[in-house]
């Protein structure tokens, strides 16, 4: 009987620990991705971008947004710092060679994201004149566009990812004749990350029942130990000394 109560001791604070392990895996794991090891050129804080459209003069509530890249300028936090200018598609559409035309000096440009890296379509954008350059995904989903390898660059413009959706939508705009204009901006986010604490209340409140768990099942244990234990009676007592007399 006591092997069974040893099992529950152990079963239950192997869990404990296996929970342990786990979060702290995860934690360093975090500080071992978020170690610092690119150029500071491109390791560059990333920022979620909002859009401020205009359309023949007309502002339009279209809702956009993006993501920044790890290299190049910082979108300015307020809408009034950023520059109201026109936005261009850089032909050849990929930006992957110097435009023919001079179309880009002081536009938005877009390029279409393939055939070269992200560090090359914002050096001829901005080699061209662009203010700032986005990037059209092949899908609507968004991620930090990364320097092609860890040295530095020289991109002093702002960069930054839109969806496949948003970049049609400003593409169907651009070849009907209007005439677009574009103010990006990144707000300022709370100093809290809500995602985070969520995540860090989860990981605690498994620690919290992990352990109350161990408790309550150590406790089980014991009383069925009890309950199945022999108990000693007095005639078994008085049985036994008479074979040691």
């Amino acid at each position: 009987m006591a092997s069974s109560s040893s099992f529950c001791y152990h079963s239950s604070y192997n869990a404990v620990a296996a929970v342990a392990i786990t979060l702290l895996l995860f934690v360093f794991g975090d500080a071992a991705d978020d170690a610092p090891k690119l150029d500071p050129s491109c390791a560059k804080d990333v920022q979620l971008v909002k859009m401020k459209q205009w359309v023949d003069g007309n502002v339009v509530n279209s809702g956009y947004g993006g993501m920044s890249a790890m290299f190049g300028a910082q979108f300015p936090k307020e809408v009034g710092q950023s520059p109201k200018s026109p936005l261009v598609f850089a032909n050849p559409r990929d930006c992957c060679v110097p435009p023919i035309t001079k179309l880009l000096v002081g536009s938005v440009t877009l390029c279409q994201r393939g055939t070269c890296d992200f560090t090359t379509k914002a050096a001829i954008a901005q080699a061209a004149g662009a203010v700032a350059v986005l990037v059209i995904n092949e899908s609507d989903d968004l991620f930090s566009m990364e320097c092609s390898n860890s040295s530095r660059v020289d991109i002093s413009i702002p960069v930054a990812m839109i969806s496949k959706t948003a970049g049609d939508d400003l593409d169907n705009e651009l070849t009907s004749g209007k005439k677009v204009e574009l103010s990006i901006y990144a707000p300022t986010r709370p100093l809290l990350d809500y995602s985070v604490a969520v995540l860090w209340l989860m990981a605690v409140g498994t620690v919290i029942c992990a352990s109350t768990w161990a408790d309550i099942t150590a406790a089980d244990c014991d009383e069925r130990y009890n309950e199945l234990s022999p108990k000693v009676s007095p005639y078994n007592a008085i049985s036994t000394s008479k074979y040691h007399t």
